[in-house]
C-alpha cells in the first residue's frame, strides 16, 4: 500500500553478511508503516555497505527514531563484523531510545547501551573510557540543550568518520 517500505521479494534473511529487515516491536505495527530508511531502499543498502565494508570505524547518527531503520542498519554493519565499531544515535525520546536497544538485540544480534545526556557538553563524566571500546551507544537526550555534545563526542573518540 501507500507509505509502505515492503521487503523486495527473494531477500535473504538477516546474516552476517546481509543486512536485517526493518523492525518494530511496538505491538500492532510493522515497521514498514513507520517510514524507515530500510535495506529495502537504495539509501539504507549504501549506508550498510559503506559501514560494513569501508573505512569506517565510528559513525554518529543524529535521530534514532524508533531504532528499526538506520540505526539498525549501521548497528549491525559495524556491530557484527570480524574488527567491530562502534556506532552512536541519538535521541531525546526515552521510550524511542530503549526501542532501539531492543531492536538492536532481536533484529541485528547486537548489544546496545542507553548512555543519557548530561551537563552542558552532554557526555557524562567517566564516560570517556567507555567509548574507546567498540559497541553501539544510544545517546538519550536533547542535542539543544547539550550544545557542546558533538565536539565533547569528537574529542573522546579522537573523531568521527
Amino acid at each position: 500500500g501507500q507509505n509502505r517500505l515492503v521487503e523486495l521479494p527473494g531477500c535473504p534473511p538477516e546474516s552476517v553478511d546481509f543486512p536485517p529487515a526493518a523492525k518494530s516491536l511496538f505491538g500492532g505495527t510493522e515497521a514498514s508503516e513507520l517510514g524507515c530508511i530500510s535495506r529495502s531502499t537504495q539509501l539504507g543498502r549504501a549506508l550498510w555497505c559503506l559501514a560494513r565494508h569501508g573505512g569506517v570505524r565510528k559513525a554518529l547518527e543524529l535521530f534514532t527514531g524508533i531504532g528499526a531503520g538506520t540505526t539498525l542498519l549501521l548497528g549491525h554493519a559495524l556491530g557484527r563484523r570480524d574488527r567491530p565499531g562502534t556506532f552512536f544515535s541519538v535521541d531525546r525520546d526515552h521510550v524511542n531510545a530503549w526501542h532501539a536497544t531492543e531492536v538492536l538485540h532481536a533484529a541485528a544480534k547486537v548489544e546496545a547501551l542507553v548512555v543519557p545526556l548530561s551537563d552542558a557538553q552532554g557526555i557524562p563524566s567517566g564516560t570517556k573510557e567507555g567509548f574507546q571500546a567498540p559497541g553501539s551507544y544510544i545517546l538519550q537526550g536533547d542535542v539543544f540543550k547539550h550544545p557542546k555534545f558533538i565536539e565533547a563526542l569528537c574529542f573522546m573518540t579522537d573523531g568521527m568518520d
